[in-house]
């Protein structure tokens, strides 16, 4: 599970584990290097430490010592992170060819260092945040922390794709296009994966909740949140990676009730300038709907909403014409009787959250939120908020919501505008309609952000 280096020589030497050290260098002292050939995946089949054993021999008599290590976890970024680098897939296509270019824009405009790096399109698969996750990994060093980003693939094993590769092909993005100097990618599955888990394992459905404390606990590196129930859940193997690193436990959310199932469909996290530091970024469909209602009485009822957008029935695979009015919206009975469902369920994921996290109202930015109903679950009617790309300190990419025209303006730019003003926050619209919304997704789901290691990485004083 490690390699040993001589490092007194104008290169790294490996050394086998029994290689003698000569004379000389036992005298006049020798600098070695150790590094850990893996990580932490199962603690019953390796716990992660290493013992390095020296042993002097000399006329007759013999000395030992022995020093013990423990390999670095993975620890997974959060949205308190700045952004290194936004990714995208490379597509054709005039609907990815808006998104990339509002995405760009909103990149430039936040005034991050951050820039947007193509990734090889595979298997026409758009998803980018379902592919990896970035996580980082570092260790004590003479001049200061040693680390390197670290690339989860997703354990999402794909039905149609080669027995011999199962894993869901866009994922080899990880070894292919990002492994190299200080770059590493990890991967753990369970072959036979139910297909009902598969959407699960995408890594939409694994966030991150900021640093915190609650009920006496500490947790510098927040945790980790996972959509799952007990009767569905992830991979388990790639969950026990997930337990073994130790400095990240993690929450469980209900996200059966929807059609994907992903965390980030109704959750996300900024930071803002408050005594916790960030808020929790949630969808909130009685907000919506009043402000619905409150337009239609205001006597914008016949206001168009999703002008010139169209559907895509996804059991049909057939198109239809999306426009409606603020008032059809409000008669609509499938759209009101999956909202109301919608409703009951992001509360009780909020529940959840407030009693893991100690989160107050005061903690929160609700976004508007409206839901229906297809291939047998809940998805986002209105272009989710919430599923949005956190750009750097102050600046957040959701999709453009296509809403009605009230004096002068798209009014539910102006809401969600409305909602991030008073935490500092510029929102920047990216239009996502035609290569992701009506395919059940939005701005985060078609991006991936790798973040800078925080500034408090010693991991090594936070753990037992």
């Amino acid at each position: 599970r490690g390699r040993i280096f001589r490092l007194d020589g104008a290169e790294p030497v490996a050394l086998g584990d029994r290689d003698p050290l000569d004379r000389d260098a036992l005298r006049d002292g020798v600098a070695l290097g150790l590094e850990a050939t893996d990580v932490v995946r199962d603690p019953a089949v390796w716990d992660g430490s290493l013992e390095v054993r020296l042993r002097v021999e000399a006329e007759g008599a013999a000395g030992d010592d022995r020093v013990a290590f423990r390999v670095a976890p993975l620890v997974v970024s959060h949205h308190l992170q700045a952004p290194a680098v936004v990714l995208a897939a490379n597509l054709p296509g005039l609907a990815e060819v808006a998104y990339r270019d509002d995405l760009t824009d909103a990149i430039v405009a936040s005034g991050a260092a951050a820039g947007l790096t193509l990734v090889t399109g595979r298997a026409n698969d758009q998803w980018s945040q379902d592919h990896y996750e970035a996580a980082w990994t570092s260790v004590p060093g003479p001049a200061g922390p040693q680390g390197m980003t670290v690339f989860l693939r997703t354990p999402h094993v794909d039905y149609f794709t080669d027995p011999l590769f199962p894993l869901r092909r866009a994922g080899r993005a990880v070894f292919e296009d990002f492994r190299g100097p200080d770059v590493a990618g990890v991967q753990e599955y369970e072959p036979g994966g139910t297909e009902e888990q598969q959407t699960l394992n995408s890594l939409g459905n694994l966030e991150v909740v900021p640093p915190h404390s609650h009920d006496g606990v500490e947790y510098p590196f927040g945790r980790l949140l996972i959509g799952m129930t007990d009767a569905l859940a992830p991979d388990a193997r790639f969950l026990e990676l997930l337990r073994a690193q130790g400095v990240q436990p993690w929450i469980q959310l209900d996200t059966s009730w929807l059609t994907v199932g992903h965390v980030d469909e109704t959750l996300s996290f900024v930071g803002v300038d408050s005594p916790r530091g960030w808020a929790a970024v949630v969808a909130d469909v009685g907000l919506t709907l009043e402000l619905f209602a409150g337009w239609a009485a205001a006597g914008h009822g016949d206001a168009e909403l999703f002008v010139g957008k169209e559907w895509l029935d996804l059991e049909e695979l057939v198109y239809f014409s999306a426009t409606t009015t603020v008032q059809g919206v409000l008669d609509d009975p499938e759209v009101m009787a999956a909202s109301a469902a919608a409703e009951v369920e992001t509360a009780g994921q909020l529940a959840v959250l407030e009693r893991e996290t100690g989160v107050e109202e005061a903690d929160l930015i609700r976004v508007p939120s409206l839901h229906y109903r297809t291939l047998g679950g809940s998805v986002a009617y209105l272009p989710a908020t919430a599923n949005l790309a956190e750009l750097g300190r102050g600046h957040v990419a959701v999709a453009d919501p296509h809403g009605p025209v009230i004096d002068g303006g798209d009014a539910l730019r102006a809401a969600i505008v409305a909602a991030f003003a008073p935490r500092g926050i510029t929102v920047h619209f990216v239009e996502d309609w035609d290569g992701y919304h009506r395919l059940n997704g939005d701005v985060h789901c078609g991006s991936n952000v790798v973040r800078a290691r925080p500034a408090e990485e010693d991991w090594w004083t936070a753990i037992d």
